[in-house]
Parts: C-alpha cells; structure tokens; sequence
C-alpha cells in the first residue's frame, strides 16, 4: 500500500492504493482520532466509518482497537501513546503513508484523575495534565505540518464541561480541561490562514467508559481528614453513576461527523442537555455582569517601579441599558410560560449556584429530574438570546 494521485485537469487528488487498486479518496476524509479503543472515540471511529470516511484509530495497544472496532477496508490501526511526541511523529506518518493525508484530527483520548485537590498528589496533578492536555498537544504539533502542506485540515478537540465551569472533586481534571479550551481559542486564529479550522467538544455526562475505575478514572492518593467523608461520599456516588449518564455517545458521535462534513466548522459544540443551562447561565452572567459594572482594570508601567492599578468606569450606554432591559423582559416573559417547577430548577442552578444535586436535595426529586427541567428551560429562553444578539 502507498500513496499516489489521481490527476484531472491539472489539479492532483490524493489516492491510494489498496489490494493493487487505485482508490480515489476525493470522496472522503482521512480521520485521525486518538483514544479509538474505547469509550467515545470507538463511537466516532464508527460514525465516520459509517459516513464513507476512512478512519486511523489510534490507541495503545492494536489489539484493542480490532478488538474494539474489528478490520475494515478503510481503517488503519495505531499504536499511539499520547504523552510520547515520538510515538505521535510515528502514527502521523503511519496514516500520511497508508492515506497520503489527514483531513480531521480529534483528540479525544484522556482520562479523569478525581479528587480534591488536596487528596491529588502532585504526581498525578502532573499526571493529569500530560494526559488531557500535552497528550493533545504532542498528536496536534505532529499532525498540523501535513495539514499546512495541504492547505486544508480540521483540528476537533473534545474538553468537557468541567472546562467551562469547575466543580468539587475535578480540580485535576477542569484545570486539564480550561488549559485545552484556552489552547484551542488561540490555535484558532494561528492555523486558520492555512485552511485548517478548529472546534471544541464540551460534552456533559455521557455513557462513555470516562469513569472506569483504575483506566480512566484514577482516586486520589492523598488521604487528608478533613475531606475523608466527603471524598468516600463522593467516590460512591460517581461509581454508582458509571453506565448510568443521561448522553448516548452514538448520537454524540453522528453529530460530530455531520458538523465536520458541513460547510463550516463551528468553534465549539456543547453535547449534552445537562451542559446547557450552565453554558447558558455562563454567557448570561457574564454579559449582565459586563453591562452592569461597565468596569475595567489598567496598569500602567511605572518604569522599574511597581505597577499601578487604576479603576476606571464607564456608565452603560443608552444603548446598553435599552438592550439589557430589553433582553431581561423577554427572558422573564419566556420562563413565565414553562411549568413553575422547570422555572424553580433553573433559577436554583442559574440565580443561586446550587449544584444539580443540590438543586434536587431542594426539589425533592432526582437529578435527572432536575437536568430535565433545566434543558426544557434553556429551550424556552435559547431563542430569546439568539434574536437578541
């Protein structure tokens, strides 16, 4: 097998060659997806087999990919550690030979080192960045030369939810996750003049293998007594949640292939019913806030000595006020035509910071329930912010 190209026109395409025939590839794209073995990335391997795509999947051990995905005609299995950039370097040119291109990279593998951050050993704080997020880092730094030759490329990077907002027992993992989503915000506009687009996936909680214990989940080592009931509590509710997660991962997985197959990639796609109202109650925060203070920080260099701060105000515009106001009516009108129950859900999640299990304690009902009213909220009032902006 080799890579070669179909010339029409005097412009080239890529093909190979497979069982010694030619095979255009201008009908599909070369996907490289990390973490292929198991878990979410065994779905997006088989969504985008399914869409005509041809896959690299990528994993530790080969094995467990055939094992996990079995062989086809369009598939290349690699042994990839993430955390080794020469072991990157090799599957990327294992997948440029075999395919003469790579088209879509997504970093999916990663794991989930939970605890409080005091009970997480400095190790595995370490530990967790390597993984989540220079593991990413080491496969997209091998991946983007072949895709700057190219001229064209897509690079999707799967963070979490817990990398637009941090919760107890995630302190490892949401500061991985925050580091990805900063990274990608800024890879963005530094591969976008050469035809490679990005996107971030922020999933909420799925069915994936995320919270297997002792491959991807990892407790924390440190036992400190003042956190010792709650990390016990703690460790038997997020195993008791295992297989149980709200998100179907296939569904997750199809979406993804169809926004990579449209006519633009969107910079993130937040997957999941329970992510919505935090991202919503985020983007809202900050945008009443914002309107609210009008208020910014300077510093001014004294020249050696130290810096000064100055606070500096400015009054909301006509404009502003007119337009939050605007937006706060409509929002009140919106929740005033869903169940008072779904409206108390989400005002305790969005006014008042309880978590969803806080939130259902309140309620007294479960924390699907909650999720539930929450998402049928966030329906309501999504149009409302989308005809604002």
């Amino acid at each position: 097998m080799g890579g070669s190209v179909v010339t029409w026109h005097s412009i080239t395409f890529p093909a190979v060659v497979i069982d010694g025939s030619m095979v255009d590839m201008t009908d599909k794209k070369i996907w490289f997806i990390t973490g292929a073995a198991r878990g979410m990335g065994v779905d997006i391997a088989k969504a985008a087999l399914a869409a005509g795509h041809a896959v690299v999947a990528t994993a530790r051990r080969v094995d467990a990919i055939t094992k996990a995905l079995g062989e086809h005609d369009d598939m290349l299995a690699v042994a990839l550690d993430i955390t080794d950039p020469d072991s990157a370097a090799d599957a990327v040119s294992a997948a440029v030979a075999r395919f003469g291109r790579i088209d879509v990279l997504v970093n999916n593998a990663g794991n989930f080192y939970a605890g409080y951050f005091e009970n997480i050993s400095p190790e595995q704080f370490r530990a967790q960045m390597e993984t989540n997020f220079f593991g990413p880092l080491n496969v997209t730094r091998a991946v983007l030369p072949a895709m700057r030759e190219q001229r064209s490329g897509q690079v999707i990077t799967v963070t979490s939810a817990a990398g637009l907002m941090g919760q107890e027992f995630c302190s490892a993992y949401a500061a991985s996750k925050f580091a990805l989503e900063g990274w990608m915000e800024s890879l963005r506009y530094e591969v976008e003049p050469f035809g490679v687009a990005t996107m971030v996936v922020e999933p909420g909680f799925f069915r994936t293998e995320l919270l297997e214990e002792g491959s991807s989940t990892i407790w924390p080592e440190l036992d400190v007594e003042d956190y010792a009931a709650r990390t016990a509590q703690t460790i038997e509710a997020w195993k008791q949640m295992n297989g149980q997660q709200g998100g179907d991962p296939s569904k997750l997985a199809d979406a993804l292939v169809t926004l990579s197959d449209g006519s633009e990639l969107p910079l993130r796609f937040v997957a999941g019913a329970d992510v919505f109202p935090w991202a919503f109650a985020i983007a809202q925060r900050l945008f009443i806030d914002g309107i609210r203070r009008g208020k910014h920080e300077v510093v001014a260099d004294t020249g050696g000595g130290d810096p000064v701060y100055e606070t500096t105000s400015r009054a909301p515009s006509p404009d502003d006020l007119l337009h939050s106001k605007r937006v706060a009516q409509a929002l009140a009108r919106e929740l005033a035509k869903i169940p008072e129950t779904h409206r108390v859900a989400f005002e305790l999640i969005k006014t008042e910071g309880l978590s969803m299990r806080e939130a259902a304690a309140v309620l007294g009902t479960t924390v699907t329930a909650v999720k539930l009213r929450c998402h049928r909220a966030y329906v309501a009032l999504r149009a409302v912010l989308t005809e604002a902006n």
